[in-house]
């Protein structure tokens, strides 16, 4: 089993998972509640941010907006982002995948306290912590 240091200092963990995860945690606060209730930010790298829709007609209606995204996400502190991609969002809500889930130790548990400290918002904090000890848990097995 990989130590959490190795796992956080592998090529498997990338930095911007974290800015990943705090933006999804205020995503419909940036947005607003219409764009963040049809929308919700994937993937994160190197300052193009993917944002997942449930179909083609959302992916028109936002590309018309993509500039007012970047404003509304820059005025937000999240000037990392240069440009957004938007895509179909794939995931079926009643299909089950089957996981090879990693066992999240105490270890795990501290780095992620000892991580989300620095979060100032309670409640931000608190969704914060549970986003990362879920992508811990999704980490296929082989990893380990």
């Amino acid at each position: 089993m990989k130590l959490v240091k190795e796992i956080f200092e592998s090529d498997n963990f990338n930095p911007s998972i974290l800015q990943l995860i705090k933006l999804c945690s205020s995503w419909k606060k940036v947005m607003g509640d219409f764009i963040g209730e049809n929308s919700s930010p994937v993937k994160l790298s190197d300052g193009l941010l993917v944002v997942a829709v449930e179909d083609s007609i959302w992916i028109n209606e936002f590309s018309f907006m993509k500039k007012d995204f970047v404003d509304r996400l820059h005025d937000f502190g999240y000037s990392y982002i240069k440009d957004i991609k938007f895509v179909i969002n794939k995931n079926r809500k009643n299909v089950k995948v089957k996981r090879d889930l990693l066992e999240v130790t105490d270890e795990i548990l501290v780095k992620v306290e000892d991580i989300s400290s620095v979060i100032k918002d309670a409640n931000l904090r608190l969704r914060f912590k549970a986003a990362l000890v879920n992508y811990f848990r999704n980490i296929k097995s082989n990893l380990v």
